[in-house]
C-alpha cells in the first residue's frame, strides 16, 4: 500500500476550511515546516482515518474537533496492486465511512468501509500499523482505560519501542567507525559500478538499464490495461443499472402505481388550473374596485374644492328657494292630485285590457328585463371605454410633440457644465484690460466700459474720447476653441430636442414624464374596462339590444289583474267627485305658488350670478353627496374583492 494524498476538512487548526497534501510520490516524503503549522494535524488525522472507527467519539477523536465545533473529515487517497481507491471518514455528525475506487464507484460503505480497512491494516494491530510511523510519545494504539492490564499493555508498547530504537542505534555506532565502514564502502562502490556510471546514470547493458526499459515497457501496458480496466468497469456498471431500471419499469405493480400516479397528477393540476382562474377573476375585481376607488376619490377632492367657493352664494340662495320649494311642493302635489283624480277614471276603463295585454306578454318579460340590464352595463362600459379611448388618444399626441428624452437632457446638462466651465477658463486666460479716464468713459465695442478690469477674449477696439482708439488683439486663444466647441455642442443637442434654452427642455421632460405615468394609469383602466378592444363591446352590445328587444315586458300575473280590473270600475266613481274637488285647490295653489316663483327668481339670479364668479355653475353639493354615497359602496365592493382573494390564495392546491 502506497500513501498517495491527505485531505482535511474542519480539522483542529483548519476549522471551516479544507487542507490538503496532494502527489505523494514514491520514495521519502519530507514535511518541513515551523512549529504549529500543522504538520501532527495531518498524522493524528491519517491515524484516525485507519483506525479510529466512524462511529467513535472518544478522546483521539473530539481531539481532531476545532474549538467552534463541527464535524471533522479526513480522506486519504492509497494506492494497491489492485488499483487506487479513496478512504473517506466523518466523525461526531452525520457519521460515515466510504470506499470508493479510481472512478468514483462506491466499494463499501459504514460498517462495511471499516471491515475493509480492517483487513487493509492486517487485523488492526496485528498487522502492519506499528511500521507507518513513530508519532511524538505512544502510537495512539494503546488502551485508553486506566485499568491495570491497560496500563501494562501501553508500558509493554512502550519498552518494545524503546528497545528497537536501542539495538538500532548500537546497530548504527558499529557501522559507522573502523574499517568495517570502508569495508562496506568499497563493495558498495563495486556494486554501484555495475549499475551506474560515474556520472550517476544506468550502465549500459546492466540491471539497471534493464529495469528502466522493463519498468518503461511495463508502465505503458500497465496504463492502456488500466484504461480498458476503467472503460469495461464504467460498462459493467452502467449495465447493473440498466438491469435495475429495466427490472422496475416491466414490475406490473411499479407501472400500475406509476399510472395512478400520474393520473392523481392530472386530476390535481386541472383542480390548480381551474382554481388559478378564480384567482385571476378575483385579482381583475379587486383592481377594478380599487381604481373605481381611487377615482372617486380624487373626484370628491375636486368637487369640495368648488364647492367651497360657492358655499356663501348657495346660503344666500336657501331662504328664497325655501318659501319657493314649498309653495312648489304643494302647488305640485294638489295638481298630481288633481291630474291622477281626472285620470282615474279614464286609466281604470282602459285598466282592464291593459292588464290582459300585460299577461300575454309576461311570459316573455323576464327575458327582456335581463337582456335590457345587461345592455345597460355593456353600455355603461363601452361609454367609460370610449371615454378612456379619447383621452389617451389626446394624450398620445401631446406625448409625440415632445422630443426631449433623459438622454437628450443629461447630455445638454452636460454640454451646458462643459461650457460654463470654458468660459470661465477662457476669462482666466484672457488679456484683462483697465480704463480711467479723466473726463468722458471710454467705450469697449461701442459699450461703456466699467471701473473694474474687463477680459478681452477676442479682437476688440477701444474708444478714448480726445484721443482716439486703441485696437486690442489677445491673439489665439486656446481656450477660446473650447468655448465654441462646447457652444456648438449645446446647440446641437438643444436641436435634436427641438428646443431653444436648456430650461425648456426641463420643462418639456417633466411635462413628458406626467403624460407618460397619465397614459399608463388610461391604459391600465381600458384594459381592465375592455380587454378585447372597443368592437368586441360594441359587438356585444349590438348581440344583447336584438335579444331585449325580441322580448316584451310583461311580468304581472293573470289572476291578480281581473282583481284589479273589477276594483278599477269602482274606484272610477269616486274618482271623478274627488277631481273637482281637487281641482279648486290646485288653482288656489297654482296663484300662492306665481308670487313664491317671482321671489324665488330674484334669489336664483342672484345666485346664478354668485355660481358666475365661481366660474362653475354645477350644483356641488348635489354631486359631491351622490361621490360620498358611493364610498361605502365602493370600500364594500374592495373589501368584499379582497376577502374573495385572499380566500382562494389561502385554499390554493
Amino acid at each position: 500500500m502506497k500513501l498517495r494524498s491527505i485531505e482535511l476538512t474542519n480539522v483542529r487548526r483548519f476549522a471551516g476550511k479544507r487542507a490538503s497534501i496532494l502527489e505523494i510520490g514514491d520514495g521519502i516524503t519530507v514535511l518541513s515546516e515551523p512549529n504549529e503549522f500543522g504538520k501532527s494535524t495531518f498524522f493524528d488525522a491519517l491515524h484516525a482515518a485507519f483506525f479510529e472507527k466512524h462511529g467513535s467519539r472518544n478522546a483521539a477523536i473530539k481531539a481532531l474537533q476545532p474549538h467552534s465545533g463541527g464535524a471533522p473529515e479526513v480522506a486519504v487517497e492509497i494506492e494497491m496492486p489492485e488499483g487506487r481507491f479513496r478512504v473517506s471518514k466523518r466523525w461526531i455528525a452525520k457519521t460515515q465511512a466510504q470506499v470508493t475506487d479510481v472512478t468514483g464507484r462506491l466499494i463499501a460503505q459504514a460498517d462495511e468501509a471499516e471491515a475493509w480497512i480492517d483487513r487493509l491494516m492486517g487485523g488492526g494491530l496485528a498487522g502492519p500499523s506499528g511500521l507507518l510511523w513513530v508519532r511524538q510519545g505512544l502510537m495512539g494504539l494503546e488502551p485508553e482505560g486506566g485499568g491495570a492490564d491497560d496500563r501494562r499493555e501501553r508500558e509493554r508498547g512502550l519498552s518494545a519501542r524503546r528497545d528497537l530504537l536501542s539495538s538500532v542505534a548500537g546497530e548504527i555506532d558499529m557501522m559507522t567507525g573502523g574499517r568495517r565502514m570502508d569495508v562496506v564502502l568499497d563493495r558498495v562502490s563495486e556494486a554501484l559500478a555495475k549499475l551506474a556510471t560515474s556520472t550517476g546514470r544506468p550502465k549500459a547493458g546492466g540491471e539497471w538499464s534493464r529495469a528502466l526499459d522493463e519498468a518503461t515497457a511495463l508502465g505503458a501496458e500497465e496504463s492502456e490495461l488500466r484504461t480498458r480496466a476503467a472503460r469495461l468497469t464504467a460498462e459493467l456498471a452502467r449495465r447493473d443499472d440498466v438491469q435495475r431500471n429495466l427490472a422496475r419499469l416491466t414490475d406490473p405493480e411499479d407501472a400500475k402505481a406509476r399510472a395512478a400516479a400520474v393520473a392523481e397528477a392530472e386530476a390535481a393540476h386541472q383542480a390548480a388550473l381551474a382554481h388559478q382562474a378564480q384567482v385571476k377573476q378575483a385579482e381583475t375585481a379587486l383592481r377594478l374596485a380599487c381604481l373605481d376607488a381611487e377615482k372617486l376619490q380624487t373626484e370628491i377632492a375636486a368637487k369640495e374644492g368648488l364647492a367651497a367657493r360657492v358655499e356663501q352664494a348657495r346660503e344666500a340662495l336657501a331662504k328664497a328657494e325655501a318659501a319657493a320649494l314649498a309653495a312648489q311642493a304643494r302647488s305640485e302635489e294638489l295638481s298630481e292630485r288633481d291630474r291622477l283624480a281626472h285620470d282615474a277614471a279614464e286609466a281604470l276603463g282602459k285598466q282592464t285590457q291593459a292588464l290582459r295585454l300585460r299577461l300575454h306578454a309576461a311570459t316573455r318579460a323576464q327575458a327582456a328585463r335581463q337582456a335590457r340590464m345587461q345592455a345597460d352595463d355593456i353600455q355603461r362600459r363601452l361609454d367609460r371605454a370610449m371615454t378612456l379611448q379619447n383621452g389617451l388618444d389626446q394624450m398620445r399626441a401631446q406625448r409625440s410633440r415632445l422630443r426631449v428624452t433623459a438622454k437628450l437632457l443629461e447630455a445638454a446638462d452636460k454640454a451646458q457644465a462643459a461650457l460654463d466651465l470654458a468660459r470661465a477658463r477662457a476669462e482666466a486666460q484672457a488679456v484683462t484690460v483697465e480704463a480711467r479716464p479723466d473726463g468722458a468713459s471710454a467705450l469697449l465695442n461701442g459699450t461703456p466700459m466699467p471701473a473694474e478690469p474687463v477680459p478681452v477674449l477676442t479682437v476688440s477696439e477701444i474708444a478714448l474720447p480726445g484721443f482716439g482708439s486703441l485696437r486690442i488683439d489677445p491673439g489665439a486663444v486656446q481656450s477660446m476653441e473650447i468655448v465654441t466647441k462646447a457652444e456648438q455642442a449645446l446647440v446641437l443637442h438643444l436641436a435634436e430636442a427641438q428646443v431653444d434654452s436648456l430650461v425648456i427642455a426641463r420643462a418639456q421632460w417633466t411635462e413628458a414624464q406626467r403624460l407618460d405615468a397619465e397614459i399608463r394609469q388610461f391604459e391600465a383602466l381600458l384594459a381592465e374596462v375592455a380587454p378585447d378592444g372597443l368592437d368586441p363591446l360594441r359587438a356585444e352590445l349590438a348581440r344583447v339590444v336584438i335579444e331585449a328587444a325580441d322580448a316584451s315586458d310583461g311580468a304581472d300575473d293573470a289572476t291578480a289583474l281581473a282583481a284589479a280590473v273589477i276594483a278599477a270600475e269602482a274606484e272610477e266613481g269616486a274618482a271623478r267627485a274627488a277631481s273637482k274637488a281637487a281641482h279648486l285647490l290646485s288653482v288656489e295653489a297654482g296663484n300662492t305658488r306665481a308670487a313664491a316663483e317671482a321671489n324665488r327668481t330674484t334669489a336664483a339670479r342672484q345666485f346664478e350670478e354668485a355660481l358666475a364668479e365661481a366660474g362653475d355653475p354645477v350644483d356641488l353639493s348635489d354631486r359631491i353627496r351622490d361621490l360620498k354615497a358611493r364610498e361605502p359602496g365602493l370600500s364594500a365592493t374592495a373589501s368584499a374583492a379582497e376577502a374573495t382573494l385572499d380566500a382562494l390564495c389561502a385554499s390554493a392546491p
